[in-house]
This record gives C-alpha cells, sequence and structure tokens, in this order.
C-alpha cells in the first residue's frame, strides 16, 4: 500500500467520526510526508466521496458551538474564517438559528450571570462579547432585565 492510499484510508476515517472541512484536512496531512499535488489529490478525492461538505460542516458547528458552548454569531462566524469557509456558506449556516432562539439564549446567560451577582452592566456586557454577541442585541435583553 503506498503512503497516499494509507494517508487517504486515514482521513476518510478521521472525516467519518465527525464533520470535517478542507482546512482540518490539511492540518492534519502535514503529518504524512506527502507531495502536494498528492495531499490536493486526497482533498479532492473526500470532497468527491462526500467526506468534506463545508455547507455541512458549517451548519453542523453553529448548532453545536452555539447550543453546547452558547456562542454568539460574531464569535461562530469568526471561528468559520479562521477554518477558510465561504463567506456565502457562514451566513447561511448562522441563519438557521431564528431570532426567538438567539434571543432567548442571550436572555438565558445574562439571568444565569445575574444570579451570581453580577449586577454591573459593563461586566455583563463584556462578558456578553467575549461569548461573540452583538452589543445591540445584549443591551436590548439586559435593558429588559436590569
Amino acid at each position: 500500500m503506498s503512503l497516499k492510499s494509507i494517508a487517504l484510508s486515514d482521513m476518510q476515517k478521521y472525516c467519518s467520526l465527525s464533520e470535517k472541512c478542507k482546512y482540518d484536512i490539511v492540518k492534519k496531512l502535514s503529518k504524512y510526508q506527502l507531495e502536494s499535488d498528492e495531499k490536493e489529490a486526497i482533498i479532492a478525492d473526500l470532497c468527491l466521496e462526500g467526506y468534506i461538505d463545508h455547507n455541512r460542516f458549517a451548519n453542523a458547528f453553529v448548532h453545536d458551538k452555539f447550543k453546547f458552548n452558547k456562542w454568539g454569531k460574531l464569535k461562530l462566524k469568526y471561528e468559520l474564517q479562521i477554518q477558510k469557509i465561504e463567506s456565502v456558506i457562514i451566513q447561511e449556516a448562522l441563519n438557521t438559528i431564528t431570532i426567538s432562539e438567539y434571543e432567548q439564549m442571550i436572555r438565558q446567560i445574562l439571568e444565569k450571570k445575574i444570579k451570581t451577582g453580577v449586577h454591573d452592566k459593563e461586566k455583563l456586557i463584556k462578558f456578553m462579547q467575549s461569548k461573540g454577541f452583538e452589543l445591540t442585541e445584549t443591551f436590548k435583553i439586559l435593558n429588559q432585565l436590569i
């Protein structure tokens, strides 16, 4: 078996575990002593076989990081840009979060933080910004709570 076929098989297994993007595969392939054209061929094969799909990756990423990590749209967008996902795909994935879900998440995070004794608006706003939530959305809900 050639090194290229071993690398392809390993990448197929890697992609089967969870959604991956091209950026993830490029990083993972760097440990193999392959020529750049061989790496590109592996990536092309993975795309053709459906192992790499940026739409699917972005949707799963947005869903999971919003639901479990409680990240805002700004942080989600930034992290997807780092992974070299196209801006159109990023926007489509972000649009899967409804306005009501988004506002509810902001409300839940703020209420939890207020219950811990933080009542300083400036601190709450900085905290929400660190999680990637927009200033206007945070202000709107914060003014309802305090």
